[in-house]
C-alpha cells in the first residue's frame, strides 16, 4: 500500500517554496477528500476543491511544471485503490438502448408497436438531422397562382380527304 504522507513529505523536499505551499494545500485537499469515502480523483475534481481553499488551479496541475502535484493526486488515488482518471460510469445508470428495451417487453404486439414507434423516431431523427445540416433554408411563399387566358382560338374542324 502507498503511504502518501512519504511521498508528499518527499515532494515538499525537492520542491520550491511556492510549490511547497502549494503541495501543502493540495495535501490538505486530498486527504479531506479521501475521508469523504470518494474515488473520484481527476485532475477536474481536485483542482476544483484545490482553488476553493486556496491551491493550485487544473491548469497549473496539467502544466509540465505541475507534475509534483500530479504525483501526489495519484498518490491519494493509488492509496484508495483508483487512479487518476474518472471513474467510468455503470451501463446501469444510463439509459438502456432500444433493443434492451425491446428486449424487456413480454408481450408481442405491444413490442411490435413500439418496434414501430421506434423506427419512425429513427427516421425522424435523421430528417431532423438532414434539416439541420442545411446552412439556407430558402421557403418561397409567393401565392401559387396559376392565371388562364380567358382568350381561347377557335379551332375549325375540316373534313378529311376522302379519294372518289
Amino acid at each position: 500500500m502507498i503511504d502518501p504522507q512519504l511521498i508528499f513529505e518527499e515532494l515538499v523536499s525537492q520542491a520550491t517554496k511556492q510549490q511547497a505551499k502549494s503541495l501543502t494545500v493540495l495535501h490538505g485537499v486530498l486527504e479531506a477528500h479521501q475521508k469523504t469515502g470518494s474515488r473520484n480523483f481527476s485532475i477536474a475534481t481536485i483542482a476544483k476543491l484545490s482553488v476553493e481553499a486556496g491551491g493550485p488551479s487544473a491548469s497549473t496541475i496539467r502544466n509540465t511544471g505541475g507534475f509534483r502535484f500530479r504525483q501526489l493526486i495519484e498518490a491519494w488515488a493509488a492509496s484508495v485503490g483508483t487512479d487518476r482518471k474518472l471513474p467510468a460510469k455503470s451501463k446501469e445508470q444510463g439509459v438502456p438502448s432500444d433493443n434492451e428495451l425491446v428486449r424487456r417487453i413480454d408481450d408481442p404486439a405491444l413490442r411490435a408497436v413500439f418496434t414501430q414507434i421506434l423506427a419512425e423516431r429513427r427516421r425522424y431523427l435523421a430528417e431532423l438531422n438532414l434539416l439541420k445540416s442545411q446552412k439556407d433554408i430558402v421557403v418561397d411563399r409567393r401565392p401559387n397562382v396559376v392565371e388562364i387566358s380567358q382568350e381561347s382560338e377557335s379551332v375549325r374542324m375540316r373534313p378529311a380527304n376522302t379519294p372518289s
